[in-house]
């Protein structure tokens, strides 16, 4: 029996909040269905910063990929956002920082400027 993505050890356990964004990472093929209100790419930009988390041991080790600028959104205790390109951000919600459960929920894919 195969281990559920996200639950080897040493590496963080992943959560996703939305259902679409889980069919989205493990189904490349739904790319054209998905827009979310979001710019084209954003897909493939979302599974490879998936790939990243998915790596890492530790949270923190996050900020070591410099093009993801790992960072708290403003005006939150405990949302973090990690870049998807200059107007698209990954919104997640890390937990157990600096334990050995440490968590990482997948949010939302975000429009950074709030714009259309």
């Amino acid at each position: 029996m195969r281990p559920k993505l996200g639950t080897f050890k040493g590496m963080l356990e992943v959560e996703h909040a939305d259902p679409e964004l889980a069919t989205l990472e493990a189904d490349p093929s739904r790319d054209s269905g998905f827009d979310g209100g979001t710019a084209k790419g954003i897909a493939k930009r979302f599974r490879a910063t998936m790939q990243i988390i998915r790596t890492v041991s530790k949270i923190n080790k996050l900020h070591q990929y410099n093009g993801l600028r790992y960072h708290r959104v403003p005006g939150s205790n405990t949302e973090w956002g990690l870049r998807l390109n200059q107007k698209w951000r990954l919104i997640v919600e890390p937990s157990g920082e600096e334990t050995e459960n440490e968590k990482m929920r997948i949010l939302r894919i975000d429009n950074h400027y709030g714009d259309n």
